[in-house]
């Protein structure tokens, strides 16, 4: 099995969602892997790697809530001129409102 690599770029956030229908919204970012893992009170709801990605920015989107339903938008941004190497920009965007950054 591959071991597990941390970096000082590492990114873990969190952020709560809705407000009748409170929901917790947890981010990791793993730079070695280039892996993004979200869960949704501690459920596993996206993960995606992109160990060689090119993009300068990239968003991924989901749904949160049952009876109150809210997008979630988390974008990742990252340097042009060696960004592999460089710590990453985070945003987490509900329904249009920026509601995290790191």
């Amino acid at each position: 099995m591959i071991g597990v690599v941390h970096t000082k770029w590492d990114v873990d956030f969190s952020f709560s969602v809705g407000s009748a229908e409170t929901h917790e919204v947890d981010v990791h970012w793993t730079q070695w892997w280039g892996e993004i893992t979200v869960a949704v009170d501690g459920e596993p709801a996206l993960r995606e790697r992109h160990p060689l990605g090119m993009r300068s920015l990239r968003r991924y989107t989901l749904t949160v809530g049952h009876a109150e339903r809210h997008d979630v938008v988390i974008e990742k941004r990252k340097a042009r001129l060696a960004g592999g190497v460089r710590a990453q920009a985070f945003r987490a965007v509900v329904d249009g409102d920026l509601v995290a950054e790191h």
